[in-house]
C-alpha cells in the first residue's frame, strides 16, 4: 500500500479533514453524552433524546470547522451558518436514520437490556460515522466554499 508523501498530508484537503475529525470528536461527545444523559437521567426515549443532542452538536461543530478545519473569516457568518445547518440537517438525517435501525438491531439482539448506555453510545457512533463522509464534502464545497456563488 502507498505512503502518503508530505505534499499529500500537507494539502488544504488534509488539513481541513484533520480539522474536521477534531470537531467531530468534540461534537461527538457532545452528542452522546447529551443523548445518555437526556435518555437515561431524564427516562426519555432514546428516539426522543436524539434530536436536541444533534442540534447541540451542529451548532458545536460549526463554531469549530469554522475556526480550525476551514478557517472562515466571512463575515457573513449568518449565511455561511445556515449553509451549514443545511448540509449538517441532511447529515443529521443520515445520522438519525442509521442510529434508528441501530437501537432496532441492538435492541433485537437483546443488547439494550444488558448495557443500555453502551447501546446508546455504540448507536450515535454508527450513526455519526455514516454521516461523516457526506458532510465533510458538503461542509468544503458548499457550507464553507469561499467561491462566488451564481
Amino acid at each position: 500500500m502507498p505512503q502518503p508523501n508530505a505534499a499529500t498530508l500537507a494539502s488544504p484537503a488534509a488539513r481541513q479533514f484533520r480539522g474536521f475529525v477534531l470537531a467531530g470528536a468534540v461534537g461527538f461527545l457532545l452528542d452522546a453524552g447529551l443523548t445518555a444523559t437526556l435518555a437515561k437521567g431524564l427516562s426519555l426515549s432514546p428516539y426522543v433524546a436524539r434530536p436536541p443532542a444533534i442540534a447541540l452538536a451542529i451548532f458545536a461543530t460549526w463554531l469549530l470547522n469554522r475556526r480550525i478545519a476551514f478557517r472562515s473569516e466571512d463575515p457573513r457568518w449568518v449565511p455561511e451558518m445556515m449553509r451549514y445547518y443545511a448540509v449538517s440537517g441532511m447529515g443529521a438525517a443520515i445520522n438519525y436514520a442509521v442510529y434508528f435501525i441501530a437501537v432496532l438491531a441492538f435492541a433485537a439482539m437483546g443488547l439494550t437490556a444488558r448495557a443500555p448506555l453502551a447501546m446508546l453510545i455504540a448507536a450515535v457512533a454508527v450513526g455519526s460515522i455514516a454521516a461523516m463522509a457526506f458532510n465533510f464534502i458538503g461542509a468544503r464545497r458548499y457550507a464553507f466554499n469561499r467561491q462566488p456563488r451564481g
